[in-house]
């Protein structure tokens, strides 16, 4: 195991009367709600990552759909309604897998949020 981290972390064993509303993150008001704030261990830290990944990742996602539908005529293609109009259907079919992959997403990155 690493040292305790800059007084965030208590162990029980080095400091057993040490006052936990005295620790650093009740000083400074952090981590109230996780029980195991405080605690040594060896399992690290989760920062959060996952969550802000898939943030970007579906901001880059909404962002690239648009760009395709508000762009088609910089990218000499026609306008989006005489595109579905014409039934294209594998432009159709790309659309609804994009709007797909775009829900999924969302729904993903809610859930990542959530728990």
């Amino acid at each position: 195991c690493l040292p305790a981290q800059s007084g965030f972390t208590v162990n029980a064993i080095d400091a057993p009367k040490f006052e936990m509303e005295l620790n650093s993150f009740s000083l400074l008001g952090l981590g109230q709600n996780d029980n195991q704030v405080s605690k040594l261990s060896c399992e690290g830290w989760w920062w959060f990552v996952l969550p802000s990944f898939m943030v970007g990742l579906t901001i880059r996602f909404v962002a690239l759909g648009t760009l395709h539908i508000t762009s088609r005529g910089k990218q000499a293609k026609q306008s989006l309604t005489k595109e579905i109009m014409s039934k294209n259907i594998p432009f159709i079919l790309s659309g609804i897998t994009m709007l797909a992959i775009i829900a999924a997403l969302f729904a993903a990155t809610c859930w990542v949020i959530v728990n």
